[in-house]
């Protein structure tokens, strides 16, 4: 079965001629993503789509993964448990103290906190605050939002040097940022 990459995942689709077709299109569920081709279009103009399309694919996959998770432990428990928490505690300190290295600053604490409407932020201490909900987003845009806030430390603010570093240290961080405007109310 063909599959796309997009970092380190990989999704299979199908190709699926079809004579009422009048346009590519392609279909994305948890069950898979579907390509649907008319038929008087060659199989590989299909395959130029979906390539070209990829990370919407991606984005729209790992949304409903996400939202799926999601249902999941809502009908289970209204609250993070707690082995959600610590996941997100190890992976995001890891993460932190790996581009903290990397771009040679220091900080004082990493906080997992249940923050609803940022994903992240640095306080003028230094401590650098996640939410817990980063933890259920594909692994990319948690890596995002820990260079964002790893970036504060040398740039307390928005400006065009601070997103040329965001850049240095995590080129596609649009897409990412892009990611979390589309499918990020799906993690709360």
């Amino acid at each position: 079965m063909p599959q796309i990459t997009v970092g380190t995942d990989s999704i299979s689709y199908y190709l699926k001629k079809s004579v009422r077709a009048k346009r590519l299109r392609i279909t994305v569920s948890l069950q898979g993503v579907t390509v649907t081709i008319p038929q008087h279009l060659e199989e590989r103009h299909a395959v130029a789509f979906i390539e070209e399309k990829k990370y919407w694919v991606h984005n729209k996959f790992m949304a409903l993964k996400v939202k799926s998770k999601q249902n999941i432990s809502q009908s289970k428990t209204k609250a993070p448990t707690k082995e959600l928490k610590l996941k997100a505690q190890t992976t995001i300190a890891a993460r932190v103290d790996f581009y903290a290295r990397k771009l040679g600053v220091e900080y004082n604490r990493v906080l997992i906190k249940d923050q609803k409407t940022r994903w992240g932020s640095c306080s003028n201490k230094k401590n650098l605050n996640f939410s817990w909900r980063l933890i259920m987003a594909p692994s990319e845009v948690l890596e995002y939002v820990v260079v964002h806030e790893i970036c504060h430390l040398v740039y307390m603010n928005h400006s065009r040097d601070f997103w040329q570093l965001v850049a240095k240290l995590f080129p596609d961080y649009q897409q990412q940022r892009k990611w979390l405007r589309d499918y990020g109310q799906t993690l709360k």
